[in-house]
């Protein structure tokens, strides 16, 4: 049995009754806080937009019967000028279908039997391997050329070409890069184009697409 309470209006209640209702009151009732101010956003800083610019012009090309006058072949070609220069006996010269064109007489270049590179020929050929390597799109094709048609001449300049191709490949320009062969008088492709004496000949080349 619960105890029964007397309330001043004259109603009785159990205690346990009149404890749950005043508990019930009780939880309704919050305290009530002050609102607290709310912290500024952090300011964000706009992303600037920056202007795209163009991208530059593509660098013209001279291309002439498939050569590329490329920036690579010009490289080249101020380098093997400058030593050429210092050796005094290469001609260089730009051929009209892009190629460079180096020259040295066989007497300057390789010793009496046509087979081992003289010395001064052995560094400038040394040099151009050098040059070479930068610049692997370049191509080369070493000509020996006779100044006779027979068939023997022929053969002792394909052994100057040779040579020739040895230095450039022991120096570190790879072979699929290289081309030797022997020619004859009647190979000249112009009047200028005719050595005065049995000679070595460098052809460099660019070719497009490569």
């Amino acid at each position: 049995m619960f105890p029964i309470l007397k309330t001043p209006s004259g109603m009785h209640l159990p205690a346990a009754l009149l404890a749950c209702v005043l508990a019930l009151a009780g939880c309704g009732v919050q305290p009530v806080h002050p609102a607290l101010p709310s912290a500024p956003a952090a300011a964000v800083a706009p992303i600037p937009v920056v202007p795209l610019k163009p991208p530059p012009p593509a660098p013209k090309v001279d291309v002439i019967d498939g050569n590329a006058w490329s920036e690579a072949l010009a490289a080249v070609a101020r380098s093997l000028q400058q030593a050429a220069l210092s050796d005094g006996a290469v001609e260089v010269m730009r051929m009209p279908d892009n190629r460079l064109r180096l020259r040295i007489e066989v007497a300057a270049a390789l010793d009496r039997r046509g087979e081992a590179p003289l010395p001064r020929f052995r560094r400038f050929a040394e040099d151009m391997a050098g040059v070479l390597v930068r610049h692997p799109s370049v191509q080369v094709e070493v000509i020996g050329r006779s100044t006779s048609p027979q068939a023997a001449a022929l053969r002792q300049a394909l052994a100057w070409s040779l040579a020739g191709e040895r230095v450039l490949r022991a120096h570190g320009v790879g072979s699929e890069r290289l081309a030797a062969r022997a020619a004859g008088p009647a190979e000249a492709e112009a009047p200028w184009a005719l050595p005065v004496g049995p000679c070595i000949e460098f052809l460099l080349f660019d070719p497009l697409g490569r």
